[in-house]
């Protein structure tokens, strides 16, 4: 399940960020939704709604092209479905359940993307309009990193790719902060290694086993840098145990003795040296580091013990803001 991207705050206690316009979209879907019916497609409410919104005489545009770029190279492209009065981002579903946390992340990356304060989750294919309020609220960004156990240990060529590597991720820090989902920051982060001219090798395969008996052949979800590197990232974890965690896992797998797993959190990149070595032993917690100080790797001390945290899913719940801190 995956980590709530935001707070919940009752409605009670904050004013809505615009309430009006809210409630004369809402308006417009249940229109649209009794008009229309049950069981259709997506692309049907859709064209509806833009019908609605014209005869309301109220200025939207539809699938405009939102390019993400890093240093005015296109990383990827978003098209949320309706934006509209040129400040809320409406992102329409017509599925048969409960959203999901991967739904929920879309619009994440559109209010994002477009600057927007508010957005709407729209979904129509049950009996009763679903409609979530998405409130983003910008928060300074943090960076944190620690190179405990790449204290000197590692070659001088994995030391050389790991600035490289340290490099691109601050790039992609620098130039987005954070708040993005794993497939956007995932096309950031490849665009970004292609633009400093490492070669990597995504999901290397790796035979699994059980005392010794082979179970089949895996695609493991890291890559590998420089042909000696293993990296590993998530987004919108609280904390980077679980990546720290699996990036060690991947490397005894596919006997790499060094990597890094980063976390694209919901406020802070979380950056940490892994080496084989230290399988048995804890893990140093991610120390701050408000910036890259040269191109030396430093070693940075444990500060804080760093808590794991499952993955719930959002809650479905219309009469709160969802807030989403990027």
């Amino acid at each position: 399940m995956a980590t709530p991207a935001c707070g919940w705050v009752r409605k009670d206690l904050l004013m809505l960020i615009y309430e009006d316009e809210t409630a004369l979209l809402r308006k417009g879907l249940f229109d649209v939704q009794n008009e229309v019916g049950l069981g259709h497609r997506e692309e049907c409410y859709h064209k509806a709604m833009t019908i609605w919104l014209k005869q309301q005489e109220i200025p939207y545009t539809t699938k405009t092209a939102l390019p993400l770029l890093l240093d005015n190279d296109p990383a990827c492209t978003l098209y949320p479905d309706l934006t509209v009065w040129g400040k809320i981002t409406l992102e329409l579903k017509a599925v048969q359940r409960n959203l999901r946390p991967t739904e929920h992340v879309q619009i994440f990356n559109y209010i994002k993307a477009q600057d927007h304060k508010l957005g709407l989750l729209v979904n129509m294919g049950l009996d009763r309009v679903f409609v979530k309020r998405v409130v983003h609220e910008k928060t300074p960004s943090e960076w944190k990193e620690d190179w405990t156990y790449w204290n000197g240990a590692e070659t001088e060529s994995v030391r050389e790719t790991g600035k490289h590597i340290r490099s691109t991720i601050h790039k992609i820090y620098d130039q987005h902060q954070c708040g993005y989902g794993l497939e956007v920051i995932e096309k950031l982060l490849t665009l970004a290694l292609k633009q400093q001219q490492l070669s990597f090798v995504r999901c290397p395969v790796t035979t699994s086993s059980f005392q010794g008996n082979p179970l089949g052949e895996t695609a493991l979800d890291c890559l590998i840098i420089e042909d000696h590197l293993l990296l590993v990232f998530t987004a919108l974890f609280d904390d980077n145990k679980f990546n720290i965690s699996r990036g060690l896992s991947f490397m005894k797998a596919l006997n790499v003795p060094w990597g890094i797993a980063v976390n694209f959190g919901k406020k802070t990149v979380q950056l940490n040296g892994l080496a084989m070595s230290i399988r048995g032993s804890a893990m140093p917690s991610v120390a701050p580091h408000s910036h890259i100080r040269g191109s030396a790797l430093p070693s940075v001390a444990p500060h804080s013990s760093i808590r794991g945290s499952a993955m719930p899913s959002v809650a479905h719940n219309s009469l709160h803001d969802q807030h989403c801190y990027v």
